[in-house]
């Protein structure tokens, strides 16, 4: 009682409680973590990651804009949501650094860093920005930059209705949002190309098949920026799958697509906070299964993409085991691909033989044993025995950090 009495007190001039507004902005953030994943065009990315922020009652404003050529610098409006989209109405958009340029958006676009506005109304960048603010109720800002690898430039923007909405912990929070909605973006321009290659050079089918797989590595090496400590791991997962699969006498095309699955494999985990993935102690019951929802992530985000190869297929199954015991499906025996199978037992070596943000690594004796123990009730024994060829001839190097 005494907490609810705390948040609904009137606002002091510093607005909201902490507590509170870290709740507004965790589950804005979640939402829009979910319309990352299942958003199939650039056009559905950005309207529903502005739709899911302005659902929490206090942003009465959300939206994304972008540069475009021309001699006054100008910006155009991407995608809006909120009942405040009257905002920029009639408005020129603009990074110079005129009257137009100094609200939070201008000024984001041209210093290229995020910028919190915590009092709209008194701001002192200009009475433009001052009247409008006030005009449409709107009490602070955040705009947050979207740099792009191939040099696109844009700005996340939210408002809220009161001042000083968005603390330390609030930026935080919205700033991984943004590096996550410019890997979203860039997955889908590499799918919606290749897509589109697909379509108008149908005869041109192997330099697509190279063109989707330079893709997939540049995506395993974006998701791999996000989180330093496994920084390597898809890639020594994907090596030692190889080997694996050469092990067993795959065919090329199979061994493929295996490898690119590989380096993905672990592509779900852009929806779980990085605090969890590099939690030192034990994960919670509500964070272990969090985390057990990243193969079938992937799957969602890899499934409408045209691969020559069950890749999202084989992703969705690499946590399965031959007894039933694995997730996220619970899948058993034949039911189960054989790269996934490779996959499984791949992840497990690399995950034990290696660091890991949590521990020091167990080692690849250790890692052997721990096959063999579980070699037929859960991983397929014609892989594990593949696996342990490979590690009794030195050919798997751990990575250590």
């Amino acid at each position: 009682m005494g907490m609810g009495l705390a948040i609904d007190s009137p606002q002091s001039e510093q607005g909201e409680p902490e507590l509170r507004r870290k709740v507004w902005a965790m589950e804005a953030s979640s939402r829009c973590n979910r319309a990352l994943v299942t958003a199939q065009s650039v056009e559905g990315l950005l309207r529903g990651v502005c739709e899911a922020l302005v659902l929490q009652d206090r942003y009465r404003l959300a939206l994304v804009a972008w540069l475009e050529q021309g001699e006054d610098h100008p910006v155009a409006l991407a995608a809006q949501a909120g009942e405040a989209r009257g905002y920029l109405e009639g408005v020129a958009l603009t990074w110079d650094d005129v009257p137009v340029g100094q609200g939070p958006i201008g000024r984001c676009l041209r210093e290229e860093r995020n910028v919190n506005e915590p009092d709209l109304v008194r701001s002192q960048h200009g009475t433009f920005w001052r009247r409008r603010a006030e005009r449409f109720g709107l009490g602070s800002a955040l705009a947050l930059p979207l740099l792009c690898s191939d040099g696109r430039k844009g700005a996340l923007a939210l408002y809220a209705d009161i001042p000083h909405a968005f603390g330390e912990q609030e930026i935080a929070l919205f700033g991984e949002l943004a590096d996550n909605l410019v890997f979203g973006l860039e997955a889908l321009w590499t799918r919606e190309a290749y897509q589109s290659t697909l379509r108008t050079h149908a005869a041109q089918a192997l330099a697509q098949e190279k063109a989707l797989a330079d893709a997939l590595e540049a995506i395993a090496a974006t998701l791999e920026q996000r989180d330093p400590y496994t920084a390597g791991h898809q890639q020594h997962v994907a090596e030692l799958s190889l080997r694996i699969g050469m092990e067993l006498g795959l065919s090329a095309n199979r061994l493929r697509g295996l490898y690119l699955a590989g380096i993905v494999h672990d592509l779900g985990k852009i929806q779980i906070p990085i605090e969890i993935l590099n939690k030192p102690g034990s994960l919670t019951a509500l964070e272990y299964e969090l985390v057990k929802q990243h193969p079938k992530t992937a799957h969602d985000i890899l499934k409408g993409v045209a691969f020559p190869w069950p890749i999202a297929e084989i992703i969705y199954q690499h946590h399965e085991y031959l007894d039933g015991s694995g997730y996220p499906r619970a899948l058993a025996g034949e039911a189960i691909l054989l790269e996934a199978r490779i996959l499984t037992v791949a992840d497990i070596v690399e995950s034990m033989s290696s660091d890991r943000p949590y521990r020091a690594a167990l080692g690849i004796v250790e890692a052997r044993r721990e096959i063999l123990r579980i070699r037929g009730s859960r991983l397929d024994p014609e892989v594990v025995d593949a696996c342990v060829r490979i590690l009794d001839r030195g050919e798997f190097v751990p990575q250590l950090l």
